[in-house]
């Protein structure tokens, strides 16, 4: 959806639109793929014919600020970092509370590469034309992937909390627990 929706918004000249979309999507490859590499290229081509300087193009890309808006700072820890590889995936989700759809509103995904790990989730970070913002509660959920590919059954660690609302200041910390399988 989110190809769809940037390749839409590029073919109306809305570059930086289709570049929003594309970063979303970039999001959920892993580095070094031909995917990856792929959406790096249409979203450079995007850029250039936006007219971004690359100072511009990596202030967009930036971690939003902590008083971005409407959104949900996510702190996680790891009880037991040293048996979370570096080269895992995090992928720190949120989707509306109770919804029976898995498809998540908005996700963001970092390597394990330091704990506590703390994001902020917000409408920039949300997929396929879906705002964190309008919604009343969510579920969020951190997955940590030693394959990198989402889902739960690829996630080695896990948490999750519900009815969380989204607003200005909230604060939520995760503890990762071990998947039991």
């Amino acid at each position: 959806a989110l190809g769809t929706l940037g390749m839409g918004a590029f073919e109306a000249g809305e570059y930086l639109a289709a570049i929003g979309f594309w970063q979303r999507m970039l999001a959920m490859e892993t580095p070094g793929t031909p995917g990856y590499q792929m959406m790096q290229q249409v979203i450079a081509e995007a850029a250039q014919r936006a007219g971004l300087v690359p100072d511009a193009l990596a202030q967009s890309e930036a971690e939003p600020a902590a008083d971005a808006g409407i959104g949900i700072s996510v702190t996680v820890e790891a009880p037991d970092s040293g048996s979370i590889a570096a080269t895992d995936t995090v992928f720190i989700l949120a989707r509306p509370s109770g919804a029976q759809s898995r498809m998540p509103t908005a996700v963001v995904r970092r390597p394990a590469d330091g704990w506590p790990m703390t994001v902020r989730l917000t409408d920039g970070d949300a997929m396929a034309g879906q705002k964190l913002s309008t919604l009343d509660a969510v579920e969020v959920e951190v997955q940590v992937s030693p394959s990198g590919q989402p889902g739960r059954n690829s996630a080695s660690w896990f948490a999750v909390a519900d009815n969380v609302v989204p607003s200005d200041d909230t604060e939520l910390t995760l503890t990762l627990q071990p998947v039991q399988r």
